[in-house]
């Protein structure tokens, strides 16, 4: 289990790793920004449907929607992004070769002509590239 500055945000990345992982991995394009509001806005939605909606007001609410506040989503974000590992790599004359087990923070994914491209930065060395379609985990 991860562990992050407080125990808002690791409780939810606990309870919550596979919706994060799903939403960072399908928004990779969004800018940082756009990604924690979708990420607060939705895993703070699905905790008041599925979580509180046996609970009224009083202390036990208030107490659980204040903790919304502490949960640093950036946080969790950049521990995403910044696992993400290379299953199949491009062999090309004229592109940086990405190998399979390279660990590789995207950093931003976007459509040239049709073919899907990503800025990547390898973890290891901090070297940033461009890569054409890549598959990760």
């Amino acid at each position: 289990m991860a562990k992050f500055n407080n125990l808002e945000t690791t409780l939810i990345e606990k309870w919550y790793r596979n919706l994060i992982d799903e939403l960072v991995s399908e928004n990779l394009s969004m800018n940082d920004t756009e990604l924690q509001c979708l990420l607060s806005e939705t895993i703070e939605n699905r905790i008041k449907d599925e979580q509180l909606q046996y609970l009224n007001e009083g202390f036990v609410s208030e107490l659980i929607g204040e903790s919304f506040g502490k949960v640093d989503y950036f946080e969790i974000i950049q521990h995403y992004k910044s696992q993400v590992t290379i299953v199949t790599g491009v062999k090309t004359s004229e592109l940086w070769n990405v190998t399979e087990g390279q660990k590789c923070e995207v950093l931003k994914s976007f459509f040239d002509n049709g073919e899907g491209w990503y800025k990547l930065k390898d973890i290891k060395t901090g070297e940033e590239f461009e890569s054409p379609d890549i598959f990760w985990k």
